[in-house]
């Protein structure tokens, strides 16, 4: 898409290596994950302080995970390539299979902006966790019953899980002292217009509100 900047989510990357390491003993592995959650925690560091990072330890997290990478690619271009399969006696097609490993190695040297933008943009989290969480129960939803049945409802649903949240957030924030770019005052004005509404299925014991309470009974 243009003129849109993308980060890809480094607890996936995270994972992969964990089983790279364990299970194929594949040490570049075990050093970019390390070196990964070294930079995470010098960035929640300079987050909490309210500045950037300075450019000289970006700099040297960018020098070890190209060194890191170099190490990875030179440690699988030496491996025995992997047989080609065959299927119904025809000449194999198109480009030679690679190992995990590999694969992971080439997306993370090809997307390397993608995978650090976390280090020069504090906006940018080092997961997309919250981004899943946050479309998580609209991807249920439509798993099971495959959608709405009018786009006034969609509209109702989605407006009111937005500002729920949003007012969770505020009413958390309020509660640990920090502050947000609204207030918890702002938050319920636009929440409470919409539990207000005519429809009452939010009421229900197994609607959105009443799950999200339990879930969060410190919030209450």
């Amino acid at each position: 898409m243009p003129g849109v900047l993308h980060a890809l989510c480094n607890a996936h990357h995270l994972r992969e290596l964990k089983a790279l390491v364990e299970i194929e003993k594949e040490d570049w592995a075990r050093k970019m994950q390390r070196l990964l959650r070294r930079a995470c925690h010098a960035a929640n560091l300079a987050r909490e302080r309210g500045a950037p990072l300075k450019p000289s330890l970006i700099a040297l997290t960018e020098r070890r995970y190209d060194a890191v990478l170099a190490e990875g690619i030179a440690f699988h271009e030496a491996q025995t390539p992997l047989a080609r399969p065959v299927t119904g006696g025809r000449k194999p097609r198109g480009r030679a299979p690679r190992r995990t490993g590999h694969n992971l190695l080439l997306r993370l040297a090809t997307r390397k902006q993608d995978t650090l933008r976390f280090l020069r943009d504090p906006t940018v989290p080092f997961t997309n966790n919250q981004a899943e969480r946050d479309g998580r129960m609209m991807k249920l939803r439509q798993k099971i019953s495959g959608g709405f049945r009018s786009v006034e409802g969609a509209v109702l649903q989605a407006s009111l899980k937005s500002d729920l949240i949003l007012w969770l957030l505020s009413y958390a924030a309020s509660r640990e002292g920090e502050r947000l770019p609204f207030s918890r005052n702002e938050a319920s004005v636009r929440l409470f217009p919409v539990l207000n509404a005519p429809l009452g299925w939010w009421r229900k014991p197994e609607g959105v509100l009443s799950r999200l309470l339990i879930s969060a009974p410190n919030w209450r």
